[in-house]
């Protein structure tokens, strides 16, 4: 009898450091008896949309600084694998004028994204500014006709359909183009980051931190963390290039 071979499943370790995210707002004591809205939790709703913003800018454009809380995001994580660009399995460089106008962008480019992606990706989106879609996208399924009409009706829907992938609109990312500019993803990111949070957000209010000036203090916390990691390899040999489920889209150098 011949011995099985063994194969051994391999694991890496992800370090998920939990950043807090805060939202303070000082309300008079005569607006919170006067207003006939229920100003609390408009108050609240309000301050988990800010949360939810910041979340948003540091998971894509997040560059280690305070601005966003010390995270780094998708596209600045892959555009650290390398400084020749090419070399990245998991970026697409636009054609070569698309730095000057997003209108240059290709569907050829979009395409090669799709390419890019990892068969195992099986639950991808786009992110992208509705800039970015409408002038960079949507400008050449206008441009289609004959039996492409479907895709110019997709790409004027609330969520639209390309490559059958969703977009979604992601008002944080960059709405304008530029030399060596990420401007999209297109990723699983079931796959492709690792989210944690400590606890939901928090909200609270005390009337004691500006009892002087009889002001209300709401604030609102979150603590979370957030890390790219299935961003493929780096290679000068485009055959050897392999993509992970993660890949982005970069205007010309």
């Amino acid at each position: 009898a011949t011995a099985i071979t063994a194969s051994d499943i391999a694991f890496t370790q992800l370090s998920l450091v939990a950043k807090k995210l805060a939202v303070l707002t000082l309300v008079s004591r005569e607006l919170s008896e006067d207003t006939v809205i229920d100003f609390g939790a408009a108050l609240a709703r309000d301050m988990a949309y800010v949360i939810a913003q910041s979340e948003d800018a540091a998971a894509f454009n997040g560059d280690g600084s305070g601005t966003y809380g010390g995270l780094y995001g998708i596209m600045p994580t892959i555009k650290a694998l390398s400084a020749t660009f090419a070399n990245i399995a998991a970026m697409q460089v636009g054609a070569a004028t698309s730095s000057a106008s997003l209108n240059n962008f290709t569907l050829a480019n979009w395409q090669a994204m799709v390419g890019r992606l990892a068969p195992y990706a099986t639950n991808p989106r786009w992110y992208m500014h509705k800039n970015v879609w409408v002038n960079g996208v949507a400008d050449k399924l206008i441009a289609l006709s004959g039996n492409d009409f479907l895709s110019i009706q997709n790409a004027t829907s609330v969520e639209p359909m390309f490559f059958g992938i969703p977009v979604t609109f992601v008002q944080n990312m960059t709405s304008a183009t530029g030399v060596s500019v990420d401007v999209a993803v297109l990723g699983d990111l079931s796959l492709g980051v690792a989210f944690g949070d400590r606890r939901g957000i928090t909200i609270e209010v005390s009337d004691q931190v500006k009892f002087i000036e009889d002001c209300l203090t709401f604030k609102a916390t979150s603590r979370y963390g957030f890390v790219p990691f299935d961003t493929g390899n780096v290679t000068a040999t485009v055959a050897n290039q392999v993509a992970g489920s993660l890949i982005v889209l970069q205007a010309s150098t």
